[in-house]
């Protein structure tokens, strides 16, 4: 069984409520319209360009998740908070639910469910996965070499999820004029809006 290393890809995000569980505390009002501009700049430039993070390399065993129809098993390796580096031994599992999927899952694969072993992934998210797997992570050796490995990847791969995240995090800026939030009204949008973009180098579909 491969080594399997998962990183954090929150390099240099300073938003720290977007990191953690749901903040019920209610927000802060701006004082002034440019405020929330600047800030809104500030975080789509950082969900931009985040890069692995040596301090936050995991090794992680027989662990799994499942995000709609998906069904995610990392056996053994290292992780990394709004996403993930993965580097190891994985699979996926889809089932599709009735037959013209199964057809079609069948004519891109060659079977009528995908069942995948992979060897790297990348994980970008926007609410609890990072705490789903944080019971099963373990400091990891060689952290420094992984992240030399794949950090310009990750910020590479970064660009491209950059502005859905902002669409979900900007709930976090401070808007000028506007009444503060409650913490059941802020829990309630959270919970509305959940991504999982992933990213897999398979062994047989690649």
């Amino acid at each position: 069984m491969g080594a399997l290393r998962l990183a954090l890809v929150l390099g240099g995000m300073t938003l720290s409520r977007a990191q953690n569980a749901p903040n019920t505390e209610p927000r802060p009002v701006a004082a002034a319209p440019t405020a929330q501009a600047i800030s809104a700049e500030t975080l789509y430039l950082q969900l931009r360009s985040v890069g692995l993070d040596k301090s936050r390399v995991y090794r992680i065993r027989e662990t799994s998740f499942d995000r709609a129809a998906f069904h995610f098993t990392l056996d053994d390796g290292t992780i990394g908070i709004t996403g993930a580096f993965f580097e190891g031994d994985g699979e996926v599992l889809l089932v599709p639910p009735d037959q013209p999927e199964r057809a079609s899952m069948a004519m891109f694969t060659g079977a009528a469910i995908l069942e995948e072993r992979f060897v790297t992934a990348y994980f970008r998210f926007n609410d609890e996965t990072f705490a789903e797997l944080q019971p099963a992570l373990r400091p990891a050796d060689n952290s420094s070499e992984f992240v030399s490995q794949w950090n310009e990847t990750a910020r590479n791969l970064a660009q491209a999820d950059a502005l859905r995240l902002l669409l979900s995090f900007s709930q976090f800026l401070p808007i000028a004029g506007k009444a503060q939030v409650s913490g059941a009204e802020h829990n309630a949008i959270s919970n509305e809006d959940r991504v999982l973009h992933v990213r897999l180098q398979g062994r047989r579909l690649g």
